[in-house]
């Protein structure tokens, strides 16, 4: 294709556009395909707008050659979720594809090279979530015929056990899908609080500031 084009408009100056597309806030972002205006309803971080760019414009999950293709792809983003399967077909594959499809904020891959799996440590049908961060990688184990529990999975494992705030993060951490959030202001690091943040892993989203 021609790729995607980014584009910035001051809507304090060019106040007609903005209200024939019906920004009231700020910042708003719009995607535009054949001229046609939708509401963008991805995250606010590069990673998450880059993934629901991908989503937008291809296949709800990126088919990946081998273990090389993997480890590649785990790297491009702070969090992706990896597929294995033996062959692109049946009830697991099309669970994986709908949870795929659902997401906006993540890239999602897939793979049947056996090999592949065997460098993760899996063995197909597997589904594992590649972060950046904290233990660096989850593996499902639950039902792999439930959306419900994939999603739940990937909702409970892709963001840091501890979330220092920022305002890039902020959305994150506020609209998370588990809806619970303990948040910690102190100056000092806290030990103890990431040890509870352990034990309630998927039950809180716990997060820390400053006291200013």
């Amino acid at each position: 294709g021609d790729g995607i084009v980014l584009g910035a408009v001051d809507a304090t100056i060019h106040k007609d556009l903005a209200s024939k597309y019906g920004v009231r806030g700020y910042p708003t972002l719009k995607f535009f395909r054949n001229g046609e205006a939708t509401e963008y309803k991805g995250g606010r971080t590069e990673d998450t707008i880059v993934s629901y760019m991908r989503k937008s414009t291809g296949p709800a999950a990126s088919e990946l050659a081998d273990g090389a293709a993997v480890e590649a792809f785990a790297e491009s983003a702070k969090v992706v979720v990896v597929g294995y399967f033996a062959e692109l077909s049946g009830d697991a594959y099309d669970t994986f594809m709908k949870v795929a499809g659902a997401d906006d904020d993540l890239s999602y891959g897939l793979v049947t090279d056996s090999a592949a799996a065997e460098a993760a440590d899996v063995t197909a049908p597997a589904v594992v979530l590649f972060k950046q961060f904290d233990e660096g990688k989850n593996v499902f184990e639950g039902d792999f015929t439930s959306a419900a529990a994939i999603t739940a999975f990937v909702d409970k494992n892709k963001l840091p056990v501890v979330i220092p705030f920022t305002m890039e993060v902020a959305s994150e951490i506020f609209q998370s899908p588990i809806g619970k959030i303990a948040f910690l202001f102190s100056d000092e690091d806290n030990e103890e609080f990431g040890d509870v943040a352990k034990a309630f892993k998927g039950k809180f989203v716990f997060a820390t500031s400053d006291s200013s």
